[in-house]
């Protein structure tokens, strides 16, 4: 049997990828004959050298990994951990999963109480995907089946596994930890303040008076980046202020010439400070329990399990004086630390890699591996452009983003606007979602810096700021409603708390200063204030103006379903997408059926002109109510049809219904050559969106308008895809 082993490698933890390998070479080892165990790996840059290293964030990736899986091996075991893989929360992994047609395992190693929306998401597809599943703790069956909606009959329950080992004497310790020390204290983890590293360096200046010469050793089992570095030297310089600053040795994992299970059970003492009460994935404890060490850790949700039936003792989170009192116990009582040792020693004999691998060896023969039928999806993501902002970045000049550009120079004569800034912003905070880049919220920070700049002392906001500085005219409606949705986009996004702050306070400055008439400014301050209440509904202030511009817009539209015309204007204008895809957001919130009612009509009315020759066009823009059909139009505007790309693919993830399928997708490709000219909107070299077409011509220009449209029927044709993935399951 040809087995797979599939992880991501992370930076910012190694612990994944420490268990994938002991899985993979424990596994390897019990392999006879034509047996082959592998381990496939995600990076953040693939290693070139490497024929099984590949992009973690390029989706075309995984569609070749999954092709090579196919035919090149009988079983994938994947091992999955939130957000570790490219995508929107890790979901590029479903892509994978959705085309494997062997056999898959998944290994879980982390399961949350109040999962988001979207992990839930993720983790019940590859649980349906998979023939079964693994936790690493009870409670994580639990919360798997009650909160992830997985059928029971496929989870089970398995150990992290503990290698195989020859103590060491003291001496050979000492060497190999670099320290001179009759006393050891040991910790490992992340270099950031969950691990709660402060909390052990507290408590030492009581222990160095009975042990002058004991030593803390903190292993950084995360990345060697600029964070890690900065919170060590925040480490060091608590370790001074206490006086113990000689007693504490940082090392890193990668330096190490010996195994970490061999260094744990060699301690004295190992300690967990852990500060996070519901973590129920911990490798590095459980390595440390298994190791046969003496150990002592705060009471986490797995910690309560794992060191059951005295494998070891408890202190409370963050306090450092009743870890130093349990430290002085253990250190002193021998015989209550040999007690918590021999227990360990005995769930680790029964936790070896051997024993797992051999576990799972008989589980595979166990089962009945049935071959799975790939998914076949309308959409194939891999075969769109990749994400390119080029176009967008060429149009930054030193304090915002201009109109346009003309091969790649800015056209600085109309400074910039804050209508297209705000555009910009919903763009970079989208792609920030589908692609975690540094660039990205960069980007973020310098749009709100320009969109700060162009509010007065006043309370109002300035339509245009001059390259120079110069601010003029005063914003309109329609740009105060599209910074509002803007704002809220970036506050519900992960761009970090400060950008999500800056946002927020931008935004209630503007709900609480700019009274808003027009229905389409209305329509998209409502979106601004949907995005907001998904994460904050107890939200008072925001809810009762969403509340009052959602029924201005539902009285809009006939509540008669059978009025000929189904729209609140006597002339359909610009942008007509925006009220139904307002209304979206209305029904995602309070799920209304006379509201959802209202969506179909209007969409059902503008779609009589829009999707009649089996392709997208707006060809309903300037019709009027006793018109049979529109005049056709002078110019085809690219800012239009993104609207509709994410009205389907809203609309389709809220109902599961089969006609908003296809519609997404036609409106997209419009911008690919779908259209009724024949030629592509977005150009491929520059990342950038041509204004619009009229007659079989296209209009050359790029603004900020048509390319921020097109990523962002880019960014909803992908929602679309995903959830077209989970609908199959």
């Amino acid at each position: 049997m040809k087995v797979l082993v599939l992880a991501p490698e992370m930076q910012h933890s190694h612990h994944l990828m420490i268990y994938s390998r002991q899985l993979q070479q424990s596994m390897e080892q019990l392999s006879v004959d034509e047996d082959a165990v592998d381990l496939m790996t995600f990076r953040e840059v693939a290693d070139a050298k490497s024929p099984l290293s590949f992009d973690l964030n390029q989706l075309s990736d995984y569609v070749e990994v999954a092709d090579l899986i196919n035919k090149n091996y009988d079983v994938c075991i994947l091992q999955y951990q939130p957000a570790a893989y490219g995508g929107k929360g890790g979901n590029y992994i479903m892509n994978l999963a959705a085309q494997l047609s062997v056999p898959l395992l998944t290994a879980f190693h982390s399961i949350d109480s109040d999962p988001s929306a979207l992990d839930k998401e993720i983790v019940h597809f590859l649980a349906e995907r998979s023939q079964s599943v693994f936790v690493f703790s009870q409670l994580s069956v639990e919360f798997l089946e009650h909160y992830y909606k997985v059928n029971r009959d496929k989870i089970l329950k398995t150990d992290y596994g503990v290698s195989v080992f020859q103590s060491i004497e003291l001496e050979d310790r000492n060497t190999l930890l670099g320290i001179d020390a009759q006393k050891v204290i040991m910790a490992c983890g992340v270099m950031d303040r969950l691990s709660g590293f402060e909390t052990i360096i507290n408590a030492l200046p009581s222990l160095t008076k009975s042990y002058p010469d004991l030593q803390l050793v903190i292993i950084n089992t995360g990345a060697e980046d600029q964070y890690a570095r900065e919170y060590t030297k925040s480490l060091m310089r608590l370790a001074v202020q206490r006086g113990v600053s000689t007693h504490v040795q940082l090392l890193q994992y990668s330096a190490l010439s010996a195994e970490l299970e061999v260094l744990m059970q060699a301690a004295d003492v190992y300690v967990s400070a852990v500060v996070d009460d519901k973590r129920l994935d911990d490798l590095l404890l459980s390595m440390a329990v298994g190791s046969g060490a003496a150990v002592l850790s705060t009471p986490t949700w797995l910690a309560n399990e794992l060191l059951e039936d005295k494998k070891g003792s408890f202190f409370p989170f963050k306090s450092s004086s009743e870890l130093s009192a349990e430290l002085l116990l253990m250190l002193r009582n021998e015989r209550e630390a040999q007690l918590y040792r021999s227990n360990a020693s005995l769930y680790g004999a029964q936790t070896s890699w051997p024993v797992i691998a051999k576990r799972l060896k008989e589980l595979f023969q166990g089962l009945t591996l049935v071959a799975a039928k790939p998914i076949q999806s309308i959409v194939n993501p891999s075969y769109l452009p990749d994400i390119n902002l080029g176009h967008l970045n060429s149009l930054w000049w030193q304090s915002g983003f201009v109109n346009e550009s003309v091969y790649g120079i800015p056209n600085l004569s109309k400074g910039y606007s804050l209508n297209d800034n705000a555009l910009v912003l919903q763009v970079l905070v989208k792609a920030s979602q589908w692609h975690d880049k540094e660039t990205y919220r960069d980007a973020i920070r310098r749009c709100l810096a320009l969109i700060q700049n162009m509010r007065n002392d006043e309370g109002t906001w300035f339509d245009v700021l001059s390259t120079c500085g110069k601010a003029t005219g005063r914003a309109s409606e329609m740009a105060i409603g599209q910074l509002i949705y803007a704002l809220g986009a970036t506050y519900t996004a992960n761009v970090g708390q400060g950008l999500s702050d800056v946002s927020y306070d931008l935004l209630l400055d503007l709900i609480n200063n700019h009274k808003l008439e027009l229905p389409r400014a209305k329509a998209l301050g409502v979106m601004g204030l949907a995005n907001v209440l998904q994460v904050d509904n107890g939200n008072a202030e925001c809810f009762d103006l969403f509340n009052s511009w959602s029924k201005d817009l539902i009285q809009l539209l006939p509540d008669d379903p059978y009025k000929s015309w189904q729209w609140h204007e006597a002339e359909i204008g610009e942008q007509a997408g925006l009220i139904p895809l307002a209304l979206i957001h209305v029904y995602q919130l309070n799920r209304n059926k006379e509201v959802l009612s209202i969506i179909k009509r209007s969409l059902r009315f503008l779609e009589k002109h829009s999707l009649s020759d089996n392709r997208f066009s707006i060809r309903f823009t300037g019709l009027k109510k006793e018109e049979v059909k529109p005049k056709v139009a002078k110019e085809y505007k690219a800012n239009e049809t993104y609207l509709f790309t994410e009205i389907y693919a809203r609309l389709f993830e809220l109902t599961k219904e089969e006609k908003y399928r296809k519609p997404g997708v036609k409106c997209h490709n419009w911008y690919l050559g779908d259209n009724s000219i024949g030629k592509s909107l977005y150009d491929i070299s520059s990342g950038g969106c041509y204004h619009s077409f009229s007659g079989r011509t296209l209009n050359p220009a790029m603004s900020i308008q048509s390319t921020c449209a097109y990523w962002l029927s880019h960014f909803s044709v992908l929602d679309l895809h995903f959830h077209l993935l989970s609908a199959e399951v």
